[in-house]
């Protein structure tokens, strides 16, 4: 084993030896001429100290302003592929944008499994995501892809695992596909395509002699490393002043089945699957700083909906008959149409999400705020409290907690 000892440590060594005789006659007091050798000592150590901390400070800046090398000699503007744009990654500065359940992602490129429960049922559910940048000098852009698929704990009665949101395809097994284009704009480049002051200065602060060979991915990796933190300060103002609004929107389609158990006209118990189907779209707009989302959207689906359970008896002729309890017909098909706004934001510490929906064919309204608590082992917040409000069935409450993770890095 190899130890070494620095000049810092050697100074506390050597007064610790000192002290050695001192502990040994029970504590008595240090002489002058000992007081004076410990601080001739101190003082020579301090003079060392002092000397290296200078040598690696004038280190410092022959490390950091070397500029990388270019492969071209023009001016580079920043790059676009940047996950800040609209934080439909997950980012340190802004993860309220993502800080949503998993079947409320709306651009969410996060991949994950969560389980929710509320009102005595409950639901699973999975999704696989991965958003790709699209190579853009103007604007922050990123596609994104996403399968969600979800299955009801208790669908024998075709419940939903959380109706606040009056989403039909939630009552029994669905899987759904949604693609999500993302776009922010650049103010750093001025109308003569020069980039702008601030710009500049970023890319100087980063070791880069000017804009040459400057890009958001390098300024973003030079943050991250040793004694940068003045860096990641001017990093995280320069984000949240230079871009303008960001939009958002997002196409889906899903399809699943629900299982029914209701009694026929004779009585009999009957088991039937039916097919549900959803067609939907969205469009949201980010704040500068990103740190606010409005969103809006229209969901079409087809679902089926069962009578209310009651107690039914045979006909009077045959009064022995035993009487049943159950759902009396076939379940009826539903043509939902969704329409709802939404807008995330935090308050204090806790980023929510406040969503509400009105069916416009059955003319049910339904209000959704999930509330998240704490944070996953990735640093994202993976559960918390939702709660909600129907016109039809009241309030409700309920717990969801999910483990998010990206598996294409």
């Amino acid at each position: 084993m190899k130890i070494e000892i620095t000049s810092r440590s050697a100074a506390l060594l050597s007064v610790l030896l000192l002290s050695i005789p001192v502990l040994a006659r029970g504590a008595e007091p240090f002489t002058a001429e000992q007081l004076t050798v410990i601080e001739r000592m101190l003082q020579a150590q301090r003079e060392a100290i002092r000397g290296e901390l200078l040598a690696e400070l004038a280190a410092k800046p022959e490390e950091e302003t070397q500029a990388p090398s270019t492969e071209q000699s023009r001016t580079r503007y920043p790059s676009a592929g940047h996950s800040m744009g609209m934080d439909i990654t997950p980012s340190p500065a802004s993860p309220d944008l993502v800080a949503v359940p998993l079947d409320r992602g709306m651009g969410n490129g996060i991949s994950g499994l969560e389980m929710e429960v509320n009102d005595g049922k409950g639901e699973v559910r999975a999704v696989l995501a991965h958003t790709r940048a699209v190579p853009d000098a103007q604007r922050n852009v990123q596609n994104g892809w996403k399968v969600t698929a979800s299955s009801a704990l208790d669908d024998k009665d075709g419940g939903r695992g959380h109706f606040t949101t009056l989403d039909a395809l939630r009552g029994g097994t669905a899987i759904e596909l949604a693609f999500s284009h993302a776009s922010t704009k650049r103010v750093v480049i001025d109308d003569h395509g020069v980039p702008a002051r601030d710009w500049v200065s970023l890319c100087t602060a980063a070791g880069f002699a000017d804009a040459n060979g400057c890009t958001l991915a390098k300024i973003d990796a030079a943050t991250r490393k040793p004694g940068a933190q003045h860096l990641a300060k001017a990093y995280q103002q320069f984000e949240r002043t230079h871009y303008g609004w960001g939009y958002l929107y997002e196409a889906k389609l899903g399809a699943g089945k629900q299982d029914f158990e209701y009694l026929a006209s004779d009585l009999s118990a009957q088991k039937e699957d039916f097919s549900t189907v959803s067609l939907g779209g969205s469009l949201g707009f980010a704040n500068p700083r990103r740190n606010v989302l409005f969103a809006f959207g229209f969901d079409y689906q087809r679902s089926y909906e069962q009578a209310d359970s009651h107690i039914y008896c045979g006909a009077l002729t045959n009064p022995a008959s035993p009487c049943v309890s159950g759902r009396l017909g076939k379940p009826q098909r539903e043509n939902g149409r969704l329409l709802w706004t939404e807008v995330r934001s935090r308050f204090s510490r806790f980023p929510f999400s406040l969503r509400v929906t009105q069916n416009l064919a059955s003319d049910e309204t339904g209000v959704d705020l999930p509330i998240y608590f704490f944070r996953g082992e990735e640093g994202g917040f993976s559960g918390g409290l939702r709660v909600g409000w129907t016109s039809e069935d009241g309030t409700v409450g309920g717990v969801f907690i999910g483990s998010q993770f990206d598996v294409f890095r």
